[in-house]
């Protein structure tokens, strides 16, 4: 039986690397996520202010 250590390498790092992009987008859609509610936080802080006025 001939076993193959470079695909077997080739394909495990393609897995770690498409992994790490998964990571990455996930990352970034959470980081979106926070941004927007904190954005949206902001502009109710400053319409409850101007209402006071």
């Amino acid at each position: 039986m001939y076993f193959n250590f470079d695909q077997y390498r080739d394909d495990n790092l393609e897995l770690l690397f498409n992994a790490i992009a998964y990571y990455d987008q996930l990352l970034d859609e959470q980081h979106f996520f926070k941004k927007n509610e904190f954005l949206k936080i902001m502009l109710t802080l400053q319409e409850n202010n101007l209402q006071k006025v």
